[in-house]
């Protein structure tokens, strides 16, 4: 079968290669169909050059990736399917082609995003083996678990070869690789909590580098939700690779818990990684209920240091805000930041509302919206239009800063779109 694959992400802050797309043509090629990729990310005239890809392919049904239902941010959102649901509905009118779609939208909401789509079939998580096991079948219709079916460990995916990867990096951007998908752990307002982790085998990942970086490309972003989700599995990776695949550099999200020891520290810098950010949360490293920072507290301390020694640049992603949370608790935590090596801090005190999170639950489950609660609840199935939960305004924010290296997230518009999840 001939099968389309679309990517319809034209936000350009950062642009995003869609490395999703990449990873379904092996798996499609061994099922036995023939993929080929349209990417309108740089497109002047979307419907045009979908039409000519039509014309000139023709395939039998198309699939698209939908990354990210809006910008997450609140300083300057963006909401991004009003575009997609478009052009789904021009091709489903001009061509009646059966429209499959998947992507990191759908961790969230995903019989919402289909039916404001138009879609006919939704891929929730991986689609390596969801996608050629829907197409055995016209019939599939609905919503199809790619973490039940899984993906496939062994595979060394060909990349760069149907997606010009030159527009991509003018601005210095890194090449996605992925090693596992989903995460374990279950914070309240994260969609991707508690999905099952499926992880390539280490020898397939550095084969993948291997052939990017015998290709030119040596500046890579991993991924992952966090890489160190399995501490011993990235110990293996990173030994691999700089064993393997000198000379590259890298970045990618830790998280801060289960956080890194010192051999952890050292083989993130001698496998290239100069430079990672992790996320961090007020109301953990200082909880409201004691006066001493949390154990936490302690482990970030000792990372940063170790980063420092090693001269890994360090920047942080800042929640603040929390439910019940004071102020305080974000005074403290900011003070901790200007005590310890850190190239950048920015600042998030807006949370955004995601169906089936357990903040949004919790918050709006109360009679009555709260004033913390900000955004459109009129005809917005899902939670698709942003929603969001603050207490901790901008302004007072603004004013808590330290100066220097502390920002608000969003206020420059640009989100970290390299992320695969």
């Amino acid at each position: 079968m001939r099968v389309g694959l679309v990517n319809p992400n034209r936000y350009l802050s950062p642009p995003t290669i869609p490395i999703g797309l990449e990873y379904l043509v092996k798996p499609l090629r061994e099922a036995g169909h023939d993929p080929r990729i349209c990417d309108l990310t740089f497109s002047e005239d979307p419907y045009r050059d979908l039409s000519l890809f039509i014309d000139d392919f023709r395939p039998e049904v198309l699939g698209f990736t939908v990354r990210n239902i809006d910008t997450g941010v609140f300083e300057g959102n963006r909401f991004l399917l009003d575009d997609i649901r478009d052009i789904i509905g021009w091709v489903k009118r001009e061509t009646g082609l059966r429209v499959i779609v998947g992507g990191t939208s759908f961790l969230s909401a995903p019989l919402a995003i289909r039916e404001f789509l138009g879609a006919d079939v939704v891929m929730v998580g991986p689609g390596e083996k969801a996608l050629p096991f829907i197409l055995e079948s016209n019939k599939i219709e609905g919503i199809i678990s790619g973490y039940n079916l899984g993906i496939e460990p062994d595979l060394v995916h060909p990349r760069a070869e149907l997606i010009d990867y030159a527009p991509y990096l003018e601005s210095g951007n890194p090449v996605g690789i992925e090693f596992r998908k989903g995460c374990p752990f279950g914070c309240d307002y994260c969609i991707e909590r508690l999905r099952p982790v499926l992880a390539r085998r280490v020898e397939v990942v550095v084969e993948e580098l291997k052939a990017l970086a015998g290709k030119g490309y040596r500046y890579f972003f991993f991924s992952d939700s966090e890489l160190n989700l399995d501490v011993d599995g990235t110990k293996r990776l990173l030994s691999s690779v700089a064993r393997e695949v000198p000379g590259i550099r890298w970045t990618t999200y830790l998280r801060p818990s289960p956080m890194m020891d010192r051999e952890l520290v050292r083989l993130i810098s001698i496998s290239g990684g100069d430079m990672v950010t992790i996320s961090l949360e007020s109301a953990t490293l200082y909880p409201r209920t004691r006066g001493e920072e949390s154990a936490l507290t302690g482990e970030v301390r000792d990372f940063l240091h170790w980063a420092h020694q090693e001269g890994i640049k360090v920047a942080v992603d800042l929640l603040v805000g929390f439910p019940g949370e004071e102020e305080d608790s974000v005074l403290r935590t900011l003070s901790f930041l200007q005590e310890v090596p850190v190239s950048s801090v920015g600042v998030s005190s807006y949370f955004r509302l995601y169906e089936g999170t357990p903040l949004a639950e919790r918050v709006l489950e109360r009679e009555g919206l709260p004033p913390e609660v900000l955004g459109n609840f009129e005809d917005n199935p899902g939670l698709l239009q942003p929603v969001f939960y603050n207490w901790l305004r901008s302004d007072r924010l603004r004013q808590l800063l330290p100066a220097g290296h502390f920002h608000l997230a969003g206020e420059d518009r640009k989100v970290n779109y390299q992320r695969v999840d």
